[in-house]
């Protein structure tokens, strides 16, 4: 009846918080605990709305349908164990995530796959810094020279977060060791195409370059990398560029400079 409204406004008003009461329903029956307070006013504000639509409209003066106590009783049992059961699949996944994290901290790939594997469930994909459980998983395969395996769990990652920088720059990696470079140098554009003062993917395309002997290509993509970064693999990288640039021959050497001072003009924070 409220649909049916005569009135555009009212009737718009009715669809928004119907369309809300069921959403957030189905929502809360997966999300345990509540985490995102700010969608629990928005639905407050659709109940009221809608509540207040039906009763001028008289739709609440006699129920659509009734249930019998049994039925009830058996429904509301029913959800308490569905939300029992789904809370804690998440509350395991939670622990098992901080694990993980331990172990790639403390740099151990066995507990990272174990770990990983064992916080991974179809209620609990993502840790409360939105990384998914695939990243610590893959880093576990990547460690142990497992290619496939661990292209596959960083792929099933990005599905879940397609914006985890350091999961694309792994799956990066994970081409990289493979001398497949031209996938390597693909995935870090798209890292640093989300964050473009992402530092690491920024080096790895300095390191691939190296590999492919592109000395010049190298040379500008460590430009474009901050000097402030405070990173080891800069120093490293940043030293082999200059070496291969002091060997070059005085024509490309003297473009390649020219090359950085007009890019050290434009934005001073970078050059090396």
């Amino acid at each position: 009846k409220l649909l049916s409204h005569t009135n555009g406004e009212k009737r718009n008003y009715a669809m928004g918080g119907i369309v809300a009461l069921v959403a957030f329903a189905a929502y809360g029956l997966g999300e345990f605990p509540m985490e995102r307070t700010v969608m629990v006013g928005m639905l407050m504000l659709f109940a009221a709305e809608t509540l207040r639509l039906g009763e001028e409209e008289g739709v609440l003066k006699k129920p659509l349908f009734t249930l019998s106590s049994t039925a009830l009783n058996s429904t509301i049992l029913f959800l308490a164990v569905l939300a029992f059961w789904i809370g804690n699949a998440r509350v395991r996944g939670e622990k098992n995530a901080k694990k993980a994290v331990e172990a790639y901290l403390n740099r151990d790939p066995a507990g990272m796959l174990k770990f990983g594997e064992a916080a991974k469930n179809t209620f609990f994909a993502i840790d409360i810094y939105n990384t998914p459980m695939q990243y610590f998983t893959g880093l576990g395969y990547l460690s142990n020279q497992n290619f496939a395996k661990a292209e596959g769990e960083f792929r099933e990652g990005l599905d879940v977060n397609p914006y985890h920088i350091n999961t694309i720059a792994q799956l990066g990696d994970t081409y990289k060791f493979q001398k497949q470079y031209d996938k390597a140098l693909a995935e870090y554009d798209r890292a640093l195409a989300i964050s473009p003062q992402f530092y690491r993917a920024g080096l790895s395309k300095v390191e691939v370059y190296l590999l492919q002997n592109k000395n010049l290509e190298a040379l500008r993509s460590l430009n474009m990398v901050s000097h402030k970064t405070v990173y080891p693999k800069y120093q490293q990288v940043g030293t082999e560029v200059l070496t291969r640039l002091a060997k070059m021959p005085p024509v490309p050497k003297q473009a390649a400079l020219q090359q950085l001072a007009i890019q050290n003009a434009i934005n001073p924070e970078h050059g090396y």
